[in-house]
């Protein structure tokens, strides 16, 4: 099962550039439709180990998962039927990246980046930097957001922060979660 796994999903991320053909992320220009609009903002130097970083969307939140294999399980069944959009890489280096999705209206509980190292099982290694927060020091787990046909939302905002890199789980919690 662990030989599967890292194969289904780097066919998965091959996927990736494929998902986002028709909403993917473009400069913050005003583009009409449904979707969200906001600023990534990161803190530390990018790691030499660095294969990519990309802004993902996702209907659900992992509740109650707490390891990696549990994780990446999780990101492959929701990719595959629809529920997690990979976007495009976010350009190397880059302090601050404006982007702009297009969605499907419906409930995304997890806005985030997520870095994928540059190893030859990257997928063990992947980390996420930071998600959308409405207000980071009252929450514990990251805000959902609802998006309504034909509005854009402005200022969801992240902060990625490569110092999550060094973390032992894959993603990032504050606290407990609720």
């Amino acid at each position: 099962m662990r030989r599967v796994i890292p194969r289904l999903l780097f066919l998965l991320a091959g996927l990736a550039g494929l998902s986002c053909s028709d909403h993917g992320l473009s400069p913050a220009a005003y583009e009409p439709g449904s979707g969200l609009r906001g600023r990534v903002t990161f803190t530390g130097a990018w790691p030499d180990s660095t294969k990519d970083v990309v802004l993902v969307v996702s209907r659900k939140y992992p509740e109650g998962i707490t390891d990696r294999d549990g994780l990446i399980a999780f990101v492959l069944q929701n990719f595959l039927s629809g529920g997690i959009q990979l976007c495009d890489t976010i350009p190397r280096n880059a302090e601050v990246y404006d982007y702009h999705i297009r969605l499907q209206p419906g409930v995304y509980e997890w806005v985030f980046v997520i870095w994928f190292p540059d190893t030859p099982d990257y997928l063990y290694g992947v980390k996420e930097l930071g998600a959308y927060y409405r207000n980071p020091d009252l929450q514990t787990r990251p805000s959902a957001v609802e998006i309504i046909d034909g509005v854009t939302y402005d200022r969801v905002n992240i902060s990625a922060d490569f110092a999550n890199v060094g973390r032992e789980l894959p993603f990032f919690r504050r606290g407990r979660t609720r």
